[in-house]
């Protein structure tokens, strides 16, 4: 009798050990799915690079793409007006210093989706040149774009994805806002 019992304790602690393996293993995938700044956003050095290449001449080089500026959309609060103002690469590197290594919320609440939808949030965009094979003249786009929520505590970064739909990654910083403002223009 005693065999069994030390035999059905032997199959239950490996069950809970193959229990808590199976548990850490999810786990770690779902946070392996979890996306940081440094995975989404340019990072300085990555537009640095862009920003001083040379594009190369004649008909068979392959499509090409410059930085061509980045720029901040805020509210100005002395005028209380939409103001759009051009960032230097050094205040962009002070503000993604602060935020590269937030984490994206899995499943973001609907408080914080919701907290996108009005049309008043400030925004970081960052824009491309794209030089076309047979083209000299480049085409200039917006690649990339922070939006920070009307609250000043959570912002998204879009995927420059080539589906034609947008997809946002989301991220929850305190005081983001704020932070961003201070960063990028000095304030």
């Amino acid at each position: 009798m005693r065999e069994i019992w030390q035999f059905l304790m032997v199959l239950l602690a490996g069950v809970i050990f193959a229990c808590a393996l199976v548990y850490w293993m999810v786990r770690g995938e779902a946070v392996d799915k979890q996306m940081s700044v440094a995975q989404v956003l340019l990072s300085p050095d990555t537009i640095e690079t862009l920003s001083n290449r040379a594009i190369a001449g004649g008909k068979d080089r392959p499509p090409e793409y410059l930085i061509e500026s980045i720029k901040f959309t805020h509210l100005d609060d002395a005028t209380k007006k939409w103001a759009t103002e051009r960032v230097d690469i050094g205040p962009y590197r002070a503000f993604y210093k602060e935020i590269e290594r937030d984490r994206g919320v899995i499943d973001p609440p609907e408080a914080l989706l919701q907290s996108f939808q009005s049309a008043q949030t400030s925004k970081l965009a960052l824009y491309m040149k794209y030089f076309a094979p047979l083209v000299q003249e480049g085409k200039v786009e917006q690649f990339q774009e922070v939006e920070f929520n009307s609250e000043g505590s959570g912002y998204r970064i879009n995927l420059h994805v080539d589906t034609g739909a947008m997809q946002w990654v989301y991220f929850s910083h305190p005081r983001v806002l704020q932070l961003a403002e201070e960063k990028l223009l000095g304030k």
